[in-house]
C-alpha cells in the first residue's frame, strides 16, 4: 500500500471510472471477495460547496480534481489515489449523514499535521481492538472522515 503523504506533498490527480462500457450491473458484481473492482468515490451531501472545497483542500490537503454547475453546484476532490465527490444539489441526502473510513498507510504524520491546522479529532488516534490505528474527523457539514492504517502483526484486520 502507498503511504499517505503528509500535506505538503500531494499525490497526483486520478480521474477513476467505476462504471464502463455502459454497463450498470458490472460495479455491484465486481465489488467486494469477487475482485475486479477499481475505485470507490463515495458522494457526500453538503451544505455550502464552496466551506467544503475550501475544507477539503486547504486544511485536508485534498486537490480539486472537477466541477460543475454555474454555480457549482457538485466536485470531487482527489489526493493519494482517493476520490470524494461533495455535493450541494437539490434532492440530495441530508448534509452530514455520511462516514467515509480511509485506509492507509503512514498516518500518524498526516494526524500530526492536522492537529497543528487546529482540526477537531471526533474520535481520538488510538489502536484499536479490531486490528487498525485510526483517528476520525468531521467535515464542515458533519459527514465524518475516519483515517486509519492496520497495526503491524495485528490478526484480524
Amino acid at each position: 500500500m502507498r503511504e499517505f503523504s503528509p500535506l505538503t506533498e500531494r499525490g497526483s490527480i486520478h480521474r477513476q471510472h467505476v462504471v464502463r462500457g455502459g454497463d450498470l450491473l458490472k460495479p455491484l458484481l465486481d465489488l467486494g471477495c469477487l475482485g475486479g473492482g477499481e475505485s470507490v468515490s463515495p458522494i457526500l451531501s453538503v451544505d455550502d460547496l464552496a466551506k467544503s472545497l475550501d475544507f477539503y483542500c486547504h486544511t485536508l490537503g485534498f486537490d480539486l480534481a472537477w466541477s460543475w454547475g454555474d454555480p457549482p453546484d457538485i466536485a470531487a476532490v482527489c489526493r493519494d489515489g482517493f476520490e470524494i465527490t461533495l455535493t450541494q444539489r437539490a434532492g440530495a441526502r441530508p448534509a452530514g449523514a455520511a462516514h467515509v473510513y480511509l485506509g492507509v498507510s503512514g498516518m500518524d504524520d498526516y494526524h500530526v499535521a492536522l492537529v497543528d491546522a487546529g482540526v477537531t479529532m471526533v474520535v481520538p488516534i488510538g489502536d484499536r481492538p479490531y486490528g487498525m490505528r485510526d483517528f476520525r474527523i468531521a467535515d464542515p457539514s458533519g459527514n465524518e472522515i475516519s483515517i486509519g492504517q492496520a497495526i503491524a502483526g495485528a490478526g484480524g484486520a
